[in-house]
């Protein structure tokens, strides 16, 4: 019985020879496609997952949600400025609290020559959780002068050539600025390649305080343009700060129509996709 189907069915593959190649070929194209989108999706899922302590980095979420029109902003790992300050405050079991702010297009001023260059302002525990690879200088210390400067490996080259570029000058709107640390290569997924954090030069917050001031409050919890991170103790559960962030709104926002939701987001396997999750 099975000789006879599968001469029969050599016998229409052979009579239908034209239908039989366009029927394998898109059987092919769709198991190569499925093959290349398994790939590209565990390749994401791996996002920063080689970062030193890439368990214990959490991203701080902020949901504004309109009580009156139910209007929600959606869930995606963005906060408003103050947030950061009030966390290191309320939660002293987080080991360290840091966050990010976008200064986009900088113009940068080496020798007389301007440059522009994509720019993020980050305060001193920045190095404390993101342990980056350097090729020059400490990254311990790279950020706790004021007025410093960490080059991308490839904006330093652009800026200072062959030149050893630590303790340069960098002249960032009117203010002089010293370059204190060279990034290496960092290695893909990741949200500093290319996207949301790409860099070419992080700057100190003083920096982004005299240059770009945030707003102050109540203003400043209108706008979710900054990211803010936590690292956790070893052995401590993101649960314990998730229960807590509960109440963490209705502290610190004066009461209005809007009420902001706070949540974590594990930074390792995080796919950036600049649209909400969950």
């Amino acid at each position: 019985m099975l000789r006879h189907y599968i001469l029969w069915a050599l016998r229409n593959l052979q009579a239908n020879r034209f239908t039989t190649a366009v029927n394998l070929f898109a059987l092919s194209l769709g198991m190569v496609s499925f093959v290349l989108a398994c790939g590209a999706a565990l390749f994401l899922r791996s996002t920063d997952a080689e970062l030193p302590n890439a368990g214990r980095i959490f991203a701080i979420t902020q949901q504004a949600l309109d009580l009156q029109s139910d209007f929600s902003t959606g869930i995606y790992p963005a906060t408003s400025t103050p947030v950061a300050g009030y966390l290191a405050a309320d939660y002293p079991e987080i080991e360290a609290v840091t966050r990010i702010r976008h200064a986009s297009m900088r113009g940068v001023m080496v020798a007389g020559k301007a440059h522009f260059l994509d720019a993020l302002y980050v305060d001193k525990s920045f190095g404390r959780i993101f342990l980056l690879p350097f090729r020059l200088g400490d990254p311990d210390h790279a950020l706790t002068r004021p007025r410093s400067a960490i080059l991308s490996e490839k904006a330093a080259g652009i800026l200072f050539g062959n030149q050893n570029p630590l303790g340069k000058i960098l002249t960032v709107g009117g203010l002089d600025v010293t370059v204190t640390g060279v990034t290496g290569a960092i290695a893909p997924p990741s949200q500093f390649v290319p996207l949301p954090n790409a860099f070419d030069v992080l700057l100190s917050d003083d920096i982004g305080e005299a240059l770009d001031p945030p707003e102050p409050e109540p203003l400043a919890w209108q706008s979710l343009m900054t990211s803010t991170f936590i690292l956790l103790p070893p052995g401590l559960p993101i649960e314990t700060i998730d229960r807590k962030l509960v109440s963490f709104g209705d502290r610190h926002l004066q009461k209005s129509s809007t009420t902001m939701l706070f949540g974590t987001i594990e930074v390792a396997g995080f796919v950036w996709t600049g649209i909400g999750v969950g």
